[in-house]
């Protein structure tokens, strides 16, 4: 038992976490073709919580208009010159044809939301088993077959919830 112990507490010590996203993939390829990208609020854990309370509410729509308040107010403050009525305008029909391009003039614009995946890295050590010969007798050649504890460094990919952040790119041709 007390063997045991000592191998789980090893087991939690040496265990390190590493974070990692696929953020800057995404992003690269949304920027992809000269695009030239405005980010929204990221929808986090923060996020899923403030959606959270309000449905608990009664009133999820509350929440969903003032996320899209605050991004309109983000992207208007990015792109002067475009008012909030028709950025308005643009996003919402954007986001009715899924991400299509959409060109004003000579100005084409997409928006979008981009999914980043998330994950944790988690390195320990695992108990493990495995059977072995012992000697009983080396003079007489007796021998049996016992079990051995030993550890073994494992690597896990453990998914988090993913991230979303809207978009606006818009280019010139």
């Amino acid at each position: 038992m007390k063997k045991c112990l000592t191998i789980l507490t090893m087991t939690v010590l040496s265990s390190f976490v590493f974070a990692g996203s696929s953020k800057g993939e995404v992003q690269r390829n949304i920027k992809r073709g000269g695009w030239d990208v405005v980010w929204g609020v990221t929808i986090d854990e923060k996020e899923y919580i403030k959606f959270g309370l309000s449905a608990y509410s009664g009133n999820p729509w509350v929440y969903f208009s003032n996320y899209l308040d605050r991004n309109i107010d983000h992207f208007a403050r990015n792109l002067r010159g475009v008012g909030k009525r028709a950025l308005k305008d643009l996003i919402i029909r954007s986001f009715k044809s899924r991400g299509a391009k959409m060109r004003i003039g000579r100005i084409e614009v997409k928006a979008g939301i981009a999914t980043y995946r998330r994950w944790k890295r988690v390195v320990y050590d695992e108990p493990r088993t495995r059977k072995v010969k012992r000697w009983i007798n080396k003079r007489w050649g007796w021998w049996t077959w016992t079990v051995q504890v030993y550890t073994a460094r494992v690597t896990k990919r453990i998914p988090l919830p993913n991230h979303h952040q809207p978009y606006v790119a818009f280019r010139i041709r």
